[in-house]
């Protein structure tokens, strides 16, 4: 092996690792376009990883970026509608990702959700407030720690 391609095979290892990563991109934005993940589609996930270069913290890197991606698309509108939520809920367990990004979810979405909820005629839902001394009759909406 010359210089040239002792030189040469680490920029092509870069580059074919960044086609795939692109590739893979693509994959999943077309997996998670319809709302749902399938069993067929998260075997084409697992296929893509056994027939790539890539590690399997890059696979989860790109699901966890494109399910960000899908969290600011939902609150774009300022409006988190039922079926956005049950679809991003589908989408992160389907995903396995890992809770502190279901919780970062659950903390962007959750006022534009209980908006949209509001909007649509659902009424203030009521918290059990144990620092708080209520009157009869008297319920509680908000309890702040």
């Amino acid at each position: 092996m010359g210089l040239f391609e002792k030189i040469r095979q680490p920029f092509l290892k870069k580059k074919l690792r960044k086609e795939q990563l692109e590739s893979l991109n693509s994959t999943l934005w077309g997996i998670v376009s319809d709302g749902k993940v399938t069993d067929d589609e998260l075997t084409e996930i697992n296929k893509y990883f056994y027939d790539s270069e890539l590690e399997p913290e890059e696979i989860q890197k790109a699901q966890a970026d494109v399910f960000s991606q899908l969290v600011y698309q939902a609150v774009s509108d300022r409006r988190v509608s039922d079926e956005e939520f049950r679809s991003l809920e589908h989408i992160a367990h389907r995903f396995a990702l890992p809770p502190n990004l279901h919780q970062w979810m659950q903390q962007q979405i959750q006022y534009f959700y209980l908006f949209n909820s509001l909007e649509s005629g659902a009424e203030l839902p009521r918290v059990v407030a144990s620092n708080v001394i209520l009157q009869k009759n008297e319920e509680c909406y908000l309890s702040v720690p």
